[in-house]
């Protein structure tokens, strides 16, 4: 078998190369550096194909990352600066790809799984309040700008900042790696926003509507920064030409809230973005089309959040095609980013490829709210979607296939009152910190579909 012969010296930092070693373990006897672990990962390698990427570059060495056959990465070590790799010959590289591939697909619970590469999740939610008589509260009128914000909540993973973003209120989240505790911080978002609403008008209520209509008279006696739409353009996945709102907000009375979450994630490759994206999309995007047929506007998507629509910023990755129809409850909310937080992982390993939908449909169902094609999707893609909903890999089949269920029968079926932000989120009243109460998270709520409640929550 003629393979080409390759130096270290001549790697790209960041690529993927398919090399041979003539021993197994070679590398360990190779290298000058061994990762501690590196005794535990040398019984996992079955084969002398393996895959090694350049980390960084140094005077006498080099730090590599190697996986095994099934795509797993088995040791971060080192070689010497003027190592000489044997890479795999094309035949060689199509039957390990293919190897790789079907391991992947046989290892994909594992590899959803975010801890590895530090991911961290967030969000910036906007939410209308409206007073008693249900007519906009303009939250302006009592909020902070983004450069001098009023304050949420002072307690743990709180003391968000809120601001007025035209006539709805937004408010920031604390990054995390534990969902409970962003789950936490926007309770105390959403307290803060209504607590100052109250001290401007007892009667205000915060609202799920995703989109609202304001009156002429609400136009008129509004400041121009405040008809203004704040959002900066966005990128899209589908197309190079960025994402903005082509109507003057002093043209319309339609005004959207959003819904975006964020991932924190360091030194996340550029190639990866448009990947994880477009899985988003199919995921996320067309579940959160059907489990919010009830909430969602599609009149929304005519300003912006059409499918695709992202941004980079210094944290990491924005995902802007959400409302904020998962602010209705705390089970909603884990539920949402739970799922998008292995969607991320689902992009970023590269395996959107499982499931089943055309790029052109997945753009088509979410622009349009085509709530009826999305569950059709979905149930096509029910495998997949049941590996997707395993919390931590850590549920039964009889829980998984619940989580599905709730996916296609809609939000109202299962939370008795989705417009009650207030009662639950329990805005003043006892909140357990880590999202602990009753029904707040998936496994305190699970006890009231076995004990086959008319609601999952109430």
């Amino acid at each position: 078998m003629l393979r080409e012969k390759f130096k270290l010296s001549n790697m790209v930092k960041g690529k993927s190369y398919r090399v041979f070693f003539k021993e197994l373990y070679t590398f360990k006897e190779e290298s000058i550096i061994i990762d501690r672990d590196t005794k535990i990962y040398r019984q996992r390698v079955p084969h002398n194909e393996c895959t090694v990427e350049l980390l960084m570059v140094y005077d006498l060495y080099a730090y590599m990352k190697v996986y095994n056959n099934e795509g797993m990465p088995i040791a971060n070590t080192t070689f010497p600066a003027g190592h000489e790799f044997e890479l795999l010959s094309k035949k060689e590289v199509i039957v390990y790809d293919k190897r790789v591939k079907d391991n992947t697909v046989k290892n994909l619970p594992t590899k959803l799984a975010h801890q590895g590469i530090g991911l961290t999740l967030g969000t910036d939610p906007e939410v209308f309040v409206k007073r008693g008589d249900d007519s906009i509260l303009p939250a302006f009128n009592f909020l902070g700008s983004q450069d001098v914000p009023s304050k949420g909540p002072n307690r743990s993973n709180c003391n968000n900042n809120i601001f007025w973003d035209g006539f709805q209120a937004e408010f920031d989240v604390k990054f995390d790696a534990c969902l409970a505790w962003v789950v936490d911080s926007i309770q105390g978002g959403l307290e803060g926003v209504l607590n100052h609403a109250r001290k401007f008008d007892s009667s205000a209520k915060l609202s799920i509507d995703s989109v609202v209509k304001l009156t002429d008279m609400e136009m008129q006696g509004a400041e121009p920064q405040h008809l203004e739409f704040g959002c900066e353009p966005s990128l899209n996945a589908y197309h190079d030409t960025s994402s903005v709102p082509t109507i003057d907000g002093k043209d319309t009375n339609v005004r959207p809230a959003g819904g975006h979450i964020h991932f924190g994630v360091k030194d996340l490759n550029k190639d990866k973005i448009i990947p994880i994206i477009k899985s988003l999309d199919a995921v996320v995007g067309l579940a959160c089309v059907s489990l919010f047929r009830d909430l969602d506007s599609p009149e929304r998507r005519e300003l912006y959040g059409k499918a695709g629509e992202y941004r980079i910023p210094a944290h990491g990755l924005e995902y802007r095609v959400l409302s904020n129809a998962w602010l209705c409850h705390p089970l909603i909310t884990n539920f949402v980013f739970d799922l998008a937080r292995r969607t991320f992982m689902l992009g970023h390993i590269d395996m959107k490829s499982q499931f089943k939908c055309s790029e052109a449909e997945v753009q088509r169902i979410i622009n349009e709210g085509d709530h009826k094609t999305a569950r059709r999707v979905l149930s096509r893609n029910k495998k997949v979607m049941r590996l997707l909903l395993n919390t931590n890999n850590c549920l039964d089949e009889k829980q998984i296939e619940f989580k599905y269920k709730m996916l296609l029968g809609g939000v109202s079926k299962y939370v008795k009152d989705p417009s009650d932000i207030e009662s639950n989120w329990k805005l003043n009243k006892e909140w357990s910190t880590h999202c602990n109460g009753q029904d707040k998270n998936w496994y305190t709520a699970w006890g009231n579909f076995k004990q086959q409640k008319e609601y999952m929550v109430a």
